[in-house]
């Protein structure tokens, strides 16, 4: 999610169209895995450091009835156990109907699609060695140890 709070962290102009990221379902894992760190940190295109295999941990699919308003959710992240990121959806720059809506326009969106659009603020890197904890509220959390692609 691209968040208001990351826009103002970084001194980011507001944009005025959603910012998405195209992962292909090679990158999705789920919990059990390994997130394999790869070389983004080395200038690779934006492509190979999002997308590469293992890049997008995902979690078990959530039925529509068991979140009544998405907006007053919270996302949240820890690394090794720190929280990192805790961001309510409302602080998206654009709402959850805007995104499908223009994502929409440009391509067609299939079932089990994900509409990726960055990130709340405080994020920073993980390298091999960490433990990244996620969660949307109370709904659901993921646990992913980090190790590197070269090992």
């Amino acid at each position: 999610m691209l968040s208001k709070s990351l826009i103002k962290e970084r001194n980011l102009q507001m944009p005025t169209t959603p910012v998405m990221f195209l992962k292909p379902t090679s990158s999705y894992i789920e919990e059990g895995q390994t997130i394999e760190k790869n070389s983004r940190a080395k200038g690779l295109p934006w492509t190979f450091g999002k997308g590469f295999d293992t890049a997008c941990p995902v979690s078990r699919f959530i039925p529509k009835n068991e979140i009544k308003d998405p907006t007053s959710l919270n996302v949240w992240c820890k690394v090794n156990d720190k929280l990192l990121q805790d961001c309510l959806l409302s602080d998206m720059v654009f709402t959850i109907e805007d995104m499908i809506s223009y994502t929409s326009r440009y391509m067609t969106l299939e079932p089990n699609d994900l509409i990726l659009t960055g990130s709340p603020g405080n994020n920073g890197p993980i390298r091999p060695g960490d433990v990244v904890e996620a969660g949307l509220g109370q709904i659901m959390t993921i646990k992913f140890p980090v190790k590197s692609m070269e090992n």
